[in-house]
């Protein structure tokens, strides 16, 4: 029978034996099935039969075991009761192809829910295909089959008798524990992942407190999990580590008592050289895992840090950054009596050593101190052990200035987690562990910042004189600490401390020449708003309101600050303010300095989203308003100031967004007005602003703006026909760029026309160059629409451009296909690049150029016009490496051995490296047995040969420049200089003689006339490398005669000098008149 003939005929008689499910004619169609297969497998099974009655039936009980994958899991549960322990005893055969088959029935039949097998059966399978799981066997589909058979089966045995199945689990642990022996990659990662699912799977709080009468089970998994890293399986130990890992956080703190010694292995491990462990990254989590799992107090009872003073060469310093890195949910009464005083202890030490040793000291101190802010993530005895370490904080603060910001942080972050907790909706919309679930809620958050505000009336004291001491540049985080006081404290206690403030801040205000400390106390009053009511409020605002208008720079700065920080903690202040908020704004506007811009933006964004909410018909000329310079604000040289500005946009569209999508509409619509009434005015820098916020608004929004995107299109349309400005231009085609990335085909068709004809209007004109951003938006759409589309409403006079796009893009993938010579161009999961939509750039929308990659963006909607320039650069210069296997060291008669993984494994190890292209080796230096340097000269008609194929090149290339509108003058410019500065490139300088080679072929370089000499050798004289001696020589020897004709001319009088000097000169002239006589009698005479 053919063998799709037999498939055939299995799938029918398992699906006739699934009809009858629910009817007594399964029991009896079972028992037939089961009939039959006993037949053909009691010859083997049975004992004294000879090898040839057993040959006989082998391909039909093959083929019997090919219909028991299918009809098994379709028959009776009493049935498949009586036909497993057969099935299972054909693996005692040790027949390659029956084992095979028999595992595949095996992983069948445990895929299949509700089999009705007995936990005995499955326990009998389990230990029959445990004999399969060895490192030395070579069969790897064989084994990973039968580690998948086992995995399934413990999974079945644990849904019908968990404990029987905590019972059967260090069997398979130790047998897969072995597989890390194995030369199999495969092999290998497959047992480390089974080993994780068996471990995720079964090991469970249940189960701990099942075994805490009888240990011996997960003592022993605990046991082969140690083995794993013992030196017979270093070349697996990567993946080994991962399945410590998995354990420790499955164990939990029981890991403490059967995992010590795994602990202990681990720091041995840590001791090695890296070139020995390359896996250091895999230990550390191995550590990280167990102190989560342990806790830091037991994990350092196994593994203390050993830092003596005197000592610190053998501390295990190399902790510290694991335990901060892992650390959740400590005590912070750990803290406070164990890591405090030894850093404590460490910083004494310090000062009474000298040199290497104190500086060694004085580090660890303060690493210990930086373990303090991940005490304070989510401690579980805030309540009962911050007044404990809060004498400790204090005074460390006082005494050590270098410990404040960490212990500012660490403060902030203690009441901030708290604060979230009380403050969400449910009380757990956080992002905690189980174990932080089990700590924290409402009410223990709450008892926490009780706890905490108790101490307010300490802290607030010390924290505002060291605010004061300290200078502005480390003021940031103590400035936060005393925020998150002020927001637990009791209003009394805030209204305390905020009149001290004002009385300083009044105080400072008077004096002109003190700007520093007004604007230090601004910063205090602000680090109170938090805590303050209305009536601190008025008078925060009536202090801050002047320094809108004041010409320093940063007094304006620490107004728009102040005010900002009101704003947002209190818009209860803001609707009974807004008018007058409203003035102080417009009166500060023509006074606010470009370094204060962004604040004023923040401001600006608070003040608009609330109008806008409102929703009053009273205020839209006041949001027209601030609108307008908000929108200007996209146009600042400030970086800061333009991010802040586009801040403001996506912060009041997802603020509205949250009342209703009409809302954001609106708001849309206010922006596209803008855009409208100023264009009319004549103002193109505003419409330009306008349009980088539409823009804007349109990359974030796309789908609830998609109905005002399609009616503002005509709008746009005009402005690329009907303007010239530069500014504006650009700006549409950056509009254009956004939707075309953001929208769908279906959504582009209906305005393809228009917008190609809006933009091939600036396709030709090379004064503005957009020519190349028009192509970039041209491609887009070709990739969205289609050629056939985008040709249909292209017109006549542009059709050039999507010809020369669509010769660039085959000139490319001809390039392509060359490169990669027919390797596939799949990525695993591991390298497959982001599909997410990427951050905004405002520099690759609205630049003059358009740089984006040509690869496919459909799916990634605008990643492809903001990936970076410098990424698409490299990953040009990395062409794929062909992996060809090489032939067999061994002869060229005698082929590789691809059956035999180690050789396989042993050849591609050896394709490290590239081959050097043609190009490269021809540079390389070759030498004669003398080690003279062999130098091979290029043939004229080479060179010739070289020259003309160049030339064609670059003439083929000027063409398509042309071709696409670029002038010829340009693109022959551009192409000369192309080609001098890749001569320079491939030679290091565009000369090269060619005028001295031989034409008649003979060997070596002639003399030219005219020319200078083809060999020159400059000498290498020290001397000559520095001419001011050359020079001193020429001073002195025209010294040399002015002293002659000085000495010549002693002791004669003036007039005697002076006729001696005119009859030397009239002798010189008449020798001069009689040579050239001479000179014209001869002349005449030829």
């Amino acid at each position: 029978m053919r063998p799709k003939v037999r498939r055939r005929a299995h799938l029918c008689a398992a699906q006739v034996l699934s009809s009858f499910h629910g009817s007594a004619a399964l029991d009896k169609a079972s028992d037939l099935v089961a009939s039959s297969f006993e037949e053909c497998a009691s010859p083997f099974l049975a004992k004294g039969k000879s090898n040839e009655d057993a040959a006989a039936g082998a391909l039909k009980l093959l083929h019997m075991i090919g219909a028991m994958r299918l009809l098994l899991p379709a028959m009776s549960p009493k049935t498949i009761a009586r036909v497993l322990p057969s099935i299972t005893l054909l693996i005692t055969l040790k027949q390659s192809l029956v084992t095979r088959s028999v595992l595949n029935v095996l992983l069948s039949l445990g895929r299949r829910s509700r089999t009705g097998v007995s936990s005995a059966a499955l326990v009998g399978v389990i230990r029959a295909v445990l004999s399969l799981v060895a490192a030395d066997n070579r069969d790897v589909d064989e084994v990973m089959t039968a580690v998948h058979v086992i995995e399934q089966g413990l999974s079945n045995l644990y849904a019908i008798d968990p404990k029987l199945c905590a019972g059967q689990l260090p069997a398979p642990f130790d047998a897969i524990t072995d597989l890390f022996a194995s030369e199999q990659e495969e092999v290998v990662f497959g047992a480390a992942e089974c080993l994780r699912g068996l471990a995720d799977r079964f090991i469970d709080g249940a189960m701990l407190r099942q075994l805490e009468t009888d240990p011996v089970a997960i003592e022993s998994i605990c046991s082969s999990v140690e083995r794993s890293l013992s030196y017979e399986y270093s070349g697996a130990w990567d993946k080994a580590l991962l399945v410590v890992s998995a354990l420790f956080q499955k164990m939990g703190e029981a890991s403490f008592r059967f995992m010590k010694g795994i602990v202990k292995v681990l720091a041995e491990l840590q001791k090695l050289r890296d070139e020995d462990l390359p896996c250091r990254k895999q230990l550390h989590n191995s550590f990280g895992a167990a102190v989560v799992a342990m806790g830091p107090e037991r994990f350092l009872e196994l593994l203390p840090l050993d830092m003596d003073a005197t000592q610190l060469d053998k501390a295990r310093i190399w902790l510290i950054p694991i335990l901060k890195q892992h650390l959740v949910g400590a005590r912070l009464k750990y803290f406070a009596t164990t890591i405090g005083p030894l850093a404590e202890s460490l910083a004494v030490k310090a000062h009474e050593l000298a040199g290497a040793p104190a500086k060694n000291a004085e580090a660890c101190a303060q690493a210990l101190w930086a373990l303090l802010p991940s005490f304070c993530n989510y401690p579980v005895d805030t309540k009962d052990s911050f007044q404990v370490i809060a004498k400790l904080l204090g005074e460390s603060m006082r005494k050590y200035p270098d410990l404040r910001g960490v212990i500012s942080s660490s403060i902030q972050t203690l009441i901030k987690q708290n604060k979230s907790i009380c403050d969400a909706n449910d009380g757990m919309d956080v992002d905690l562990d189980a174990k932080e679930k089990a700590c924290y809620s409402k009410d223990i958050a709450s008892a926490n910042l009780s706890a905490i505000s108790a101490f307010s009336d300490k802290f607030l004291p010390l924290l505002f004189n060291i605010f004061c001491e300290s200078p502005p540049e480390k003021r940031g985080e103590l400035q936060a600490a005393i925020g998150a006081f002020a927001s637990i404290s009791s209003k009394a206690t805030v209204q305390k401390f905020f009149r001290t403030v004002m009385e300083k801040l009044l105080e400072a205000t008077k004096d002109t020449n003190a700007k520093e400390r007004r604007c230090m106390f601004m910063d205090l009053a602000l680090s109170l708003v938090g805590g303050l009511d209305h009536k601190g409020l008025s008078a925060l605002f009536a202090v801050a309101k002047p320094a809108l208008q004041d010409p320093d720079s940063g007094v304006q700065k620490k107004g728009y600050k102040v005010l900002a920080g009101i704003l947002k903690e209190h818009t209860d202040f803001l609707s009974s303010k807004e008018q007058e908020i409203f003035e102080a704004i417009v009166e500060a506007t023509s006074a606010c300095q470009s370094s204060a811009k962004q604040y004023r933006v923040a401001c600006l964004q608070l003040l608009i989203l609330h109008l806008v909410q409102q929703g009053d018909e009273n205020t839209n000329d006041y949001i027209a308003f601030l609108l307008k310079e908000s929108v200007l604000a996209l146009k600042e040289n400030n970086k800061k100031t333009r991010d802040r500005a586009y801040e403001l946009l996506i912060g009041i569209g997802n603020g509205l967004l949250q009342v209703s999508d009409e809302k954001l509409v609106q708001f849309f619509r206010k922006l596209v007005g803008c855009s409208a009434v100023t264009g009319s005015a004549g103002e193109p820098h505003v419409i330009s602003a306008a349009l980088s916020a539409i823009s804007r608004m349109v990359y974030e929004f796309p789908s609830e703006l998609k109905g005002e995107i399609h009616r503002y299109l005509p709008s746009a349309f005009y402005l690329l026909r009907n303007y010239k400005s530069r500014e504006v231009i650009k700006s549409v085609l950056g509009l254009l760029k956004v939707i075309v990335a953001m929208m769908s085909k279906e959504e582009l068709m209906p305005r393809l026309s228009e917008m190609v004809e809006a933009m091939m209007v600036w396709s030709d004109d090379p004064k503005n160059r957009f020519k190349a951003k028009v192509r970039g938006i041209l491609e887009k759409l070709l990739k969205k629409c289609g050629f056939e589309a985008v040709s249909a409403v292209m017109p006549k006079e542009h059709a050039k451009h999507l010809v020369n796009i669509r010769k660039r893009k085959d000139h490319e993938e001809k390039k392509k296909r060359s490169i990669i010579d027919g390797e596939d161009d799949k990525r695993s999961h591991f390298t497959r690049a982001p599909t997410t939509r990427s951050k905004w750039k405002h520099t690759d929308i609205f630049s003059d150029s358009d740089e984006d990659n040509d690869g496919d963006d459909e799916s990634e909607g605008a990643t492809a016009f903001t990936r970076s320039k410098a990424t698409t650069a490299r990953s040009k210069k990395l062409p794929k490496q062909k992996r060809r296997l090489p032939e067999d060291e061994r002869g060229r008669d005698e082929p590789l051995d691809l059956l035999d993984v180690s050789k396989t494994r042993a050849a591609l190890s050896t394709l490290g490296k590239p081959k050097k292209s043609q190009a490269e080796s021809d540079e390389d230096m070759d030498f004669d047995p003398d080690g003279r340097l062999i130098v091979e000269e290029r043939q004229p008609q080479q060179q010739q040969q070289g020259r003309a194929s160049k030339r064609l090149r670059d003439e083929e290339e000027e063409g398509e420049e042309e071709e696409f509108g670029r002038s010829q003058k340009g693109a022959k410019k551009r192409g000369k200089v192309a080609a001098e500065n890749q001569k320079k490139r491939s030679t290091g300088w565009s000369y090269k003689g060619d005028e001295y080679v031989n034409k008649k072929g003979a060997g070596g370089d002639v003399k030219r006339d005219g020319k200078l000499e083809p060999y020159a050798y400059w000498p290498l004289d020290a001397k000559l490398l520095n001419r001011r001696g050359e020079k001193k020589a020429a001073a002195r020897k025209g010294m040399e005669s002015v002293f002659k004709v000085t000495k010549k001319l002693e002791g004669l009088s003036v007039n005697k000098a002076l006729g001696g000097i005119q009859k030397k000169r009239k002798k010189q002239h008449n020798k001069a008149h009689k040579s050239g006589a001479n000179s014209k009698s001869a002349r005449s005479k030829r």
